[in-house]
């Protein structure tokens, strides 16, 4: 089935999102927030399906694109018309994503296409919506098809694709990312309740060594 989903006041604004002073890493992290906070919120259900639960990030670079992908819980029904609305604040702002800017602006930074394919812990159906940037400005399209489709299983997920990048991350980049995610999420990390991947590469964290001198 074919949903709607209303992407107003936003339209002008997506096509500028690219030229905002960003950086990759800080752009990445707004992908992984989401994923925790799926994460947290959902926790009771996700260890109910599976005892030996462990949220698993994943950001895969393939040439020209960037692929995010997580067994969080998803996005629900409740959450999802609030989730590409640029500015909207989240229902719950007590978890990592306070502003309500981070997926949208982060996604329109990187690229001028991209998809969210996700499966709710808590429904029976999977979404999927493409913001083609391009298109949306040339049309002033207001309101984006939503491909919704029912399904028989307990999965839950979100990949976030990104194409036609208008920042592609270079060896050095990927390695200051890497730095950066493993510092800001090292409490999770260190604590092994969540792992974050960048392609093969498993995040960890070692803290800096600690000068021990006389008094």
């Amino acid at each position: 089935t074919i949903e709607k989903l209303n992407i107003q006041p936003t339209v002008t604004l997506l096509g500028l999102l690219k030229y905002f002073k960003y950086n990759e890493w800080y752009a990445l992290a707004e992908f992984v927030d989401n994923s925790i906070t799926s994460y947290l919120q959902n926790k009771r259900k996700l260890l109910s399906l599976d005892k030996n639960y462990k949220l698993k990030i994943r950001i895969e670079f393939d040439g020209g694109e960037i692929t995010i992908k997580d067994n969080a819980g998803g996005i629900d029904s409740k959450r999802y018309k609030y989730a590409f609305q640029t500015g909207e604040p989240p229902p719950d702002i007590s978890r990592l994503s306070e502003f309500g800017v981070g997926m949208k602006v982060a996604a329109c930074w990187f690229s001028e296409k991209w998809k969210v394919h996700s499966k709710s812990c808590n429904e029976n159906f999977w979404r999927l919506v493409e913001f083609d940037i391009r298109k949306i400005n040339e049309k002033k399209i207001a309101e984006l098809d939503v491909t919704k489709h029912t399904v028989k299983s307990t999965a839950h997920y979100t990949i976030i694709s990104l194409a036609r990048l208008n920042h592609k991350p270079t060896s050095r980049t990927i390695g200051k990312i890497m730095e950066h995610l493993s510092s800001m999420y090292r409490h999770y990390i260190n604590s092994d309740e969540i792992e974050i991947w960048l392609d093969n590469y498993k995040l960890s964290y070692s803290g800096p060594e600690i000068l021990k001198s006389s008094y």
